[in-house]
């Protein structure tokens, strides 16, 4: 049986912000508030155990405040112990507070933490000032068990990009366990089959891994 993994989706600006998707759907989160965050917490106990809790968004460091009162309710449940990994989608722009540092490394010493920093190259909204944030990465290293870089691409001009992201992070000091390349693309992209090819073969020609979009080999399942 596969494990079982609660997914806490935190948006800032959307509506379809919410803490967890399916909770959202049923429910309508679009703001947090303190009587939805109470409502999340019934509805974990109700549901049962999670071996692991994946953060994404949006940013889900821009609510690290909540994050961490959400791990140190986990913490004291006796379902709690069951959770095996945490692990947090990040844009690699948002630093972890000096005030909420230590609450994280205090929880992320009982359990293995992963942060996959997935920058955005491609957007044309943002210059590499904006989206590259040198001192991100080592910050979220220190309360992390394991943490890779991860790039939407599209054709080999933006490897560039890519390595300029990752030298400008090893100088700053981060180490990290590797850089993934994910395929850009969806459903309404008729040449994503072969973006797929071409950045597996990117991979390989460069000696990065390789990140599928999962929920694309099933027909473009819901992938947009």
């Amino acid at each position: 049986m596969s494990p079982k993994i609660m997914f806490v989706r935190l948006s800032e600006n959307c509506n379809a912000g919410c803490f967890m998707c399916d909770f959202a759907h049923q429910h309508g989160l679009y703001n947090i508030t303190d009587e939805q965050f109470e409502e999340l917490l019934k509805y974990m106990d109700n549901v049962g155990t999670y071996k692991i809790i994946r953060f994404t968004g949006g940013e889900p460091l821009l609510h690290q405040d909540r994050i961490i009162d959400l791990l140190e309710y986990l913490k004291k449940q006796p379902y709690g112990k069951n959770v095996q990994n945490v692990s947090y989608e990040t844009n690699g722009t948002v630093v972890i507070s000096e005030e909420n540092m230590k609450r994280f490394k205090e929880y992320s010493m009982h359990n293995e933490v992963t942060f996959s920093i997935s920058p955005k190259i491609s957007s044309a909204n943002y210059s590499f000032n904006e989206t590259c944030k040198a001192h991100v990465p080592p910050n979220l290293e220190q309360v992390s068990s394991f943490t890779i870089l991860k790039f939407v691409v599209k054709e080999e001009a933006d490897i560039k990009m890519v390595k300029e992201f990752t030298e400008t992070y090893q100088r700053a000091g981060w180490i990290g366990n590797g850089v993934f390349l994910m395929p850009c693309g969806g459903k309404a992209d008729p040449d994503f089959d072969q973006t797929q090819i071409t950045v597996f073969d990117l991979c390989v020609k460069y000696g990065y891994n390789f990140s599928p979009r999962l929920q694309m080999i099933k027909k473009n399942a819901w992938a947009v």
